[in-house]
Parts: structure tokens; C-alpha cells; sequence
């Protein structure tokens, strides 16, 4: 699918990779999917921007508006 800002979003068994510019971006489980199997005609995006994504396991649904990347590395308390 190819949402308004012009980036390719693509469903795989492994959740989803954006496409984005020079940047790549993958959503599964682990980083708040509900499940990581996303079928083909599985997304789609709405009016107001936020991309609806099916999945195996029910819908989810990202916001772009609260995106944010974190810049280093977590503390790792061992």
C-alpha cells in the first residue's frame, strides 16, 4: 500500500516494513502489533492518516502523529 506521505508499507509474515525515503521500518509483536502475519489486502489507510492493519491475531491500528524513534541505545540494568 502506498499511504500519502508516499511511503510503501508491505505486509509480510513477519509484520509490516515501511518504506519510507532512505529509512526502513518494521512492526511486528515485539514493538506493538497484535500479531505479526499480515496478509495481502490486509492495509489500508484512513482520512485521517492512521493506517489500519489486519493481522492473524485481530486489528491494529498505528498513528503517525505518535511516532518517535529512540536516538540511543535502552539502559540495560544487569
Amino acid at each position: 500500500m502506498k499511504d500519502s506521505e508516499g511511503k510503501i508499507w508491505a505486509g509480510t509474515d513477519n509484520g509490516v516494513v515501511v518504506l519510507g525515503g532512505d529509512q526502513v521500518t518494521h512492526y511486528n509483536e515485539s514493538n506493538g502489533l497484535v500479531g505479526d502475519e499480515v496478509n495481502r489486502g490486509a492495509l489500508m489507510q484512513a482520512s485521517s492518516g492512521r493506517v489500519m492493519i489486519g493481522t492473524m491475531k485481530g486489528l491494529s491500528i498505528y498513528f503517525p502523529e505518535e511516532t518517535f524513534f529512540c536516538q540511543r541505545c535502552p539502559k540495560c540494568l544487569c
